[in-house]
């Protein structure tokens, strides 16, 4: 199976991050913050490119079968293969006692269960604003995991 290789995020002011970049990294070469408009990698030898004008954030799996991107709303992830194709779009996700919540996707954490399938999220409620961390099965969309946020 191939995957996700040579993952790079290009800012908005043209300067790329590669992907063993560490907020460190970037914050040593002195760059100020900006926001992530193109979304590169390879798979199976081609490139895969995607534009967001708006900005973006982006997440390769663990798996590295998928990379995860929240468009800059937050009002939903899109989820692509790694060969480029879209897999799947959610809008909002199945609370703990069954019920759909409205909401935005804040930002990306490490699945906490180690399933290298599974997206780490912080989500937002539309409701009451209180925030909490959720993970993601990217094959299906549901959130399968709960944690309280601090």
């Amino acid at each position: 199976m191939n995957h996700v290789t040579n993952f790079r995020q290009t800012r908005r002011d043209g300067k790329v991050i590669e992907e063993q970049m560490s907020v460190e990294d970037i914050l040593c070469l002195g760059w100020k913050p900006d926001k992530i408009v193109h979304i590169e990698w390879k798979f199976d030898g081609r490139a895969v490119n995607l534009d967001f004008p708006r900005g973006v954030l982006a997440e390769v799996l663990p798996s590295r079968d998928a990379v995860v991107f929240r468009p800059h709303s937050g009002e939903m992830l899109l989820v692509f293969n790694s060969d480029g194709t879209e897999r799947l779009r959610v809008t909002e996700i199945e609370s703990k006692d069954g019920k759909m919540v409205s909401g935005t996707f804040e930002w990306f954490e490490l699945p906490r269960s180690g399933v290298a399938t599974n997206i780490g999220v912080v989500y937002r409620r539309a409701d009451n604003g209180h925030l909490f961390e959720t993970e993601i099965d990217t094959s299906t969309g549901k959130a399968v995991q709960w944690y309280q946020t601090k």
